[in-house]
């Protein structure tokens, strides 16, 4: 029976840990980074933000964004998560998407996909 557990246990941690070239990240050694670290990743977005005057009524004050930084930096997969229009969650998922590369994020000193949420408030004033 003790063998039996043994066994079972080896099967399973095998196949938990096993990752792939397409793993999306959560816990990483050193997180993704916009160049120049936050601050500079919230004046970018602040001289990168454009809507048209017709939408300045719907701006949400608060959104979250979820996108994944690939190895290269390059940004994929990005999604409104919490947002306001549809028209406006395409704004916001374009200016992400303008953004220039990231500092991926490492993992036993290896550059890896990683899953970023971004939380933003906006003023329209």
């Amino acid at each position: 029976m003790k063998g039996l557990l043994i066994v079972m246990l080896l099967c399973f941690s095998g196949t938990v840990f096993a990752q792939t070239a397409d793993s999306v990240y959560t816990v990483v050694d050193h997180p993704a980074e916009f160049p120049g670290g936050s601050t500079e990743m919230m004046n970018w977005i602040k001289n990168n933000w454009t809507f048209p005057t017709s939408n300045e009524d719907d701006i949400v004050s608060r959104f979250v964004a979820s996108f994944i930084v690939e190895p290269d930096g390059r940004l994929s997969e990005i999604r409104i998560v919490r947002g306001g229009s549809p028209e406006t969650n395409r704004i916001i998922a374009g200016t992400i998407k303008s953004m220039p590369h990231w500092k991926p994020a490492t993992l036993n000193g290896v550059a890896v996909r990683s899953r970023f949420y971004l939380p933003v408030n906006i003023c329209s004033k």
